[in-house]
C-alpha cells in the first residue's frame, strides 16, 4: 500500500470519527432538551411545576388567582423574565420588577407578525399605558394572543350592558 493510499484513509478514518462524535454530541441536546422543562405559551392545566414554583415563591399570583396564560420569555426557562394572564391582571415579570394592567381595563390588542421572529403584542389599557409582550416563534404566541382578544371582547361586553 503506498503512502498515497495511507494518507487518504487516515483522512476517512478522521472524518468518520468527528462525524460520529457529531451525531453522538446532537442526539445527547436532542435528549437533554426533550426531559427538561418545555418553553412555550402555557395555559392553566399545562403549567411547568418549575414555572408554579417560582410564581409562588415571588408572590406573583394572589391567593385563588388562577392563570389563564402565561410565557416564559428565557432561554433557561427560569421564569425572570415572564408574561402571565391571570383572571384578574396582565403581568409582565423582569428582573424582579413587574409591570400590571387589571385585566378590566384593558381596551385593546393589537398583534405584529414578526416573521421567524414570532409574534409581538401590544396591550393598551383605559389610561392609554401600553405593555408590549413579543413571543419567540414556534412558541405558541396565538394561544396567548387570543386569550387576551377574549379579555377585550369580554370588556367591551360590560360595557355594554
Amino acid at each position: 500500500m503506498s503512502n498515497g493510499n495511507k494518507v487518504w484513509i487516515g483522512l476517512g478514518i478522521g472524518c468518520g470519527t468527528m462525524v460520529v462524535l457529531g451525531g453522538v454530541c446532537v442526539l445527547g441536546l436532542l435528549i437533554w432538551l426533550g426531559t427538561g422543562p418545555q418553553g412555550g405559551v402555557r395555559v392553566g392545566n399545562t403549567m411547568e411545576e418549575y414555572a408554579v414554583e417560582y410564581l409562588n415563591e415571588k408572590g406573583l399570583i394572589e391567593p385563588g388567582e388562577q392563570i389563564h396564560a402565561y410565557y416564559d420569555v428565557t432561554m433557561s426557562l427560569d421564569s425572570t423574565e415572564c408574561a402571565i394572564l391571570t383572571d384578574r391582571r396582565l403581568i409582565y415579570h423582569r428582573n424582579n420588577f413587574n409591570t400590571e394592567i387589571a385585566r378590566e381595563d384593558i381596551v385593546d390588542v393589537e398583534d405584529e407578525d414578526l416573521g421567524m421572529m414570532g409574534i409581538g403584542i401590544t396591550v393598551e389599557d383605559v389610561h392609554g399605558e401600553v405593555m408590549y409582550i413579543e413571543i419567540a416563534a414556534l412558541n405558541n404566541g396565538q394561544v396567548f394572543l387570543s386569550a387576551l382578544e377574549r379579555v377585550v371582547d369580554e370588556n367591551e361586553g360590560a360595557v355594554a350592558e
